[in-house]
Protein backbone atom coordinates (compact mmCIF):
# COMPACT_ATOMS: atom_id res chain seq x y z
CA UNK A 1 0.00 0.00 0.00
CA UNK A 2 3.23 2.87 -0.31
CA UNK A 3 3.33 4.85 -2.84
CA UNK A 4 6.47 4.74 -4.49
CA UNK A 5 7.89 7.15 -7.17
CA UNK A 6 8.40 6.90 -11.30
CA UNK A 7 10.17 8.32 -13.38
CA UNK A 8 9.70 8.34 -17.24
CA UNK A 9 11.48 9.43 -20.31
CA UNK A 10 10.80 13.39 -19.76
CA UNK A 11 12.04 13.66 -16.13
CA UNK A 12 7.98 13.82 -15.20
CA UNK A 13 7.64 11.81 -12.16
CA UNK A 14 4.59 10.39 -10.56
CA UNK A 15 3.40 9.15 -7.12
CA UNK A 16 2.60 5.54 -8.19
CA UNK A 17 0.56 3.35 -5.65
CA UNK A 18 1.90 -0.64 -5.57
CA UNK A 19 5.29 -0.35 -7.01
CA UNK A 20 7.70 -1.73 -5.55
CA UNK A 21 11.15 -3.69 -6.54
CA UNK A 22 9.16 -6.33 -8.30
CA UNK A 23 6.69 -4.50 -9.59
CA UNK A 24 9.04 -1.48 -10.51
CA UNK A 25 5.92 0.50 -12.36
CA UNK A 26 3.22 -0.64 -10.28
CA UNK A 27 0.63 -3.69 -10.42
CA UNK A 28 1.12 -5.25 -13.23
CA UNK A 29 4.60 -4.81 -13.95
CA UNK A 30 7.01 -7.34 -13.52
CA UNK A 31 10.34 -8.36 -13.30
CA UNK A 32 10.28 -10.26 -16.98
CA UNK A 33 13.27 -9.13 -19.44
CA UNK A 34 14.92 -7.06 -16.05
CA UNK A 35 16.48 -9.90 -14.18
CA UNK A 36 20.08 -8.44 -14.87
CA UNK A 37 19.00 -5.13 -14.19
CA UNK A 38 19.52 -2.79 -11.02
CA UNK A 39 16.92 -3.05 -8.85
CA UNK A 40 15.10 -0.18 -8.32
CA UNK A 41 11.90 0.91 -5.94
CA UNK A 42 14.09 0.38 -3.05
CA UNK A 43 14.35 2.82 -0.20
CA UNK A 44 17.62 3.06 1.65
CA UNK A 45 15.79 0.97 5.18
CA UNK A 46 15.17 -2.14 1.81
CA UNK A 47 19.11 -1.40 0.92
CA UNK A 48 20.11 -2.25 4.02
CA UNK A 49 17.94 -5.30 4.75
CA UNK A 50 19.07 -6.70 1.83
CA UNK A 51 23.15 -5.77 2.29
CA UNK A 52 22.50 -7.38 6.15
CA UNK A 53 20.62 -10.46 4.64
CA UNK A 54 23.47 -11.61 2.29
CA UNK A 55 26.12 -10.14 4.92
CA UNK A 56 27.37 -7.45 3.25
CA UNK A 57 26.85 -3.63 3.52
CA UNK A 58 25.92 -0.30 1.92
CA UNK A 59 29.65 1.60 1.31
CA UNK A 60 30.25 5.15 2.62
CA UNK A 61 30.36 8.16 0.32
CA UNK A 62 33.94 7.80 0.59
CA UNK A 63 34.20 4.69 0.13
CA UNK A 64 32.00 4.55 -3.15
CA UNK A 65 33.91 7.66 -4.27
CA UNK A 66 37.40 6.36 -3.97
CA UNK A 67 36.10 2.93 -5.92
CA UNK A 68 34.89 4.92 -8.63
CA UNK A 69 37.43 7.18 -9.28
CA UNK A 70 40.27 5.05 -8.50
CA UNK A 71 43.94 6.47 -7.27
CA UNK A 72 43.79 8.83 -10.44
CA UNK A 73 40.74 10.86 -8.89
CA UNK A 74 39.21 10.39 -12.47
CA UNK A 75 35.77 12.75 -13.29
CA UNK A 76 34.16 9.97 -15.04
CA UNK A 77 35.26 6.17 -14.85
CA UNK A 78 37.18 6.36 -17.97
CA UNK A 79 38.95 9.33 -17.23
CA UNK A 80 38.39 13.03 -16.95
CA UNK A 81 36.75 14.30 -20.27
CA UNK A 82 33.33 12.88 -21.19
CA UNK A 83 32.63 10.22 -23.52
CA UNK A 84 29.41 9.67 -25.67
CA UNK A 85 27.97 6.11 -25.73
CA UNK A 86 29.59 4.64 -22.05
CA UNK A 87 26.74 4.86 -20.06
CA UNK A 88 23.04 4.94 -19.52
CA UNK A 89 22.13 8.81 -19.04
CA UNK A 90 19.61 10.99 -20.53
CA UNK A 91 20.97 11.12 -23.96
CA UNK A 92 21.41 7.40 -24.60
CA UNK A 93 17.38 8.02 -25.45
CA UNK A 94 16.99 4.32 -23.68
CA UNK A 95 14.62 5.60 -20.88
CA UNK A 96 14.64 3.15 -18.75
CA UNK A 97 17.54 0.74 -16.92
CA UNK A 98 19.93 -1.44 -18.67
CA UNK A 99 21.53 -4.96 -17.88
CA UNK A 100 24.23 -4.12 -15.43
CA UNK A 101 27.01 -4.97 -18.31
CA UNK A 102 25.70 -2.73 -21.17
CA UNK A 103 28.54 -0.57 -21.23
CA UNK A 104 31.64 -2.82 -20.56
CA UNK A 105 33.61 0.08 -22.17
CA UNK A 106 32.19 2.18 -19.37
CA UNK A 107 34.92 0.44 -16.94
CA UNK A 108 37.36 2.39 -14.34
CA UNK A 109 40.86 1.11 -13.36
CA UNK A 110 38.97 -1.40 -10.74
CA UNK A 111 36.60 -3.15 -13.42
CA UNK A 112 33.60 -1.67 -11.77
CA UNK A 113 31.00 -1.20 -13.90
CA UNK A 114 27.74 1.40 -14.07
CA UNK A 115 29.26 3.96 -11.54
CA UNK A 116 27.64 6.52 -13.43
CA UNK A 117 24.15 5.73 -15.94
CA UNK A 118 21.24 3.66 -14.84
CA UNK A 119 20.93 4.48 -11.37
CA UNK A 120 21.70 6.34 -8.53
CA UNK A 121 23.06 4.46 -5.69
CA UNK A 122 22.68 4.89 -1.48
CA UNK A 123 25.13 5.05 0.54
CA UNK A 124 25.68 4.78 4.87
CA UNK A 125 26.16 8.71 4.87
CA UNK A 126 23.38 10.87 6.44
CA UNK A 127 23.41 14.12 4.75
CA UNK A 128 24.14 16.83 7.03
CA UNK A 129 21.00 18.78 8.86
CA UNK A 130 21.17 22.52 8.36
CA UNK A 131 20.70 24.47 11.43
CA UNK A 132 17.40 26.36 9.66
CA UNK A 133 16.02 22.98 8.44
CA UNK A 134 11.89 23.04 9.05
CA UNK A 135 11.98 19.01 9.20
CA UNK A 136 13.62 16.61 10.64
CA UNK A 137 13.53 14.12 8.04
CA UNK A 138 16.61 11.90 8.10
CA UNK A 139 18.61 11.67 4.58
CA UNK A 140 20.75 9.96 3.17
CA UNK A 141 23.64 10.46 0.19
CA UNK A 142 23.11 8.91 -3.20
CA UNK A 143 26.31 8.72 -5.30
CA UNK A 144 26.50 8.17 -9.51
CA UNK A 145 23.62 8.80 -11.61
CA UNK A 146 20.41 7.74 -13.34
CA UNK A 147 19.25 6.95 -16.66
CA UNK A 148 17.99 10.64 -16.13
CA UNK A 149 21.01 12.56 -15.24
CA UNK A 150 22.84 14.72 -18.13
CA UNK A 151 26.30 14.43 -19.34
CA UNK A 152 27.24 17.28 -16.36
CA UNK A 153 26.78 14.35 -13.58
CA UNK A 154 30.44 13.61 -12.31
CA UNK A 155 31.65 10.75 -10.13
CA UNK A 156 32.07 13.58 -6.91
CA UNK A 157 28.61 14.68 -7.18
CA UNK A 158 26.23 14.03 -4.64
CA UNK A 159 22.34 14.37 -3.98
CA UNK A 160 20.26 13.63 -1.14
CA UNK A 161 17.05 11.68 -0.10
CA UNK A 162 14.65 10.88 2.22
CA UNK A 163 15.14 7.18 3.39
CA UNK A 164 12.21 6.07 2.94
CA UNK A 165 11.98 7.32 -0.70
CA UNK A 166 11.95 4.73 -3.74
CA UNK A 167 11.92 5.35 -7.39
CA UNK A 168 13.05 3.93 -10.51
CA UNK A 169 15.74 5.50 -10.52
CA UNK A 170 16.89 4.60 -7.55
CA UNK A 171 18.78 1.65 -6.24
CA UNK A 172 22.23 -0.09 -4.22
CA UNK A 173 25.32 -2.03 -4.50
CA UNK A 174 26.59 -3.89 -1.78
CA UNK A 175 30.25 -3.32 -0.67
CA UNK A 176 32.20 -6.80 1.12
CA UNK A 177 34.26 -6.24 4.04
Amino acid sequence: GQHRYVWNAISHWEKRQGAFWYQPFGPGSTLHRKRNHPVVQVSFTDAMAFAAWVGKRLPTEAEWEAAARTAEGNDFPWGNDWKEGLSNTEESGISDTVPVDSFPGAKNAFGILDLLGNTLEWTLDRWPQSHNSKTLQDHHVVKGSSWISNRYIRLYSRAKYPVDFAANILGFRCLAD
